[in-house]
């Protein structure tokens, strides 16, 4: 999951398309691609302090 939301250079076509999927589905939801990409920086700043 981790590799799939972040914003990060992507390691494979498979998980760059995954992403945008994400991105997508998101943005379906009523978020912005700029509030999509903050709640995902948030999440994963997060759990690494947990």
């Amino acid at each position: 999951l981790l590799p799939v939301i972040s914003f990060n250079a992507k390691a494979s076509a498979d998980e760059q398309k995954k992403h945008q999927d994400f991105v997508d589905r998101m943005i379906d939801k009523g978020y912005t691609e700029k509030q999509v990409r903050l709640l995902c920086e948030w999440y994963l700043r997060v759990r690494k302090a947990s």
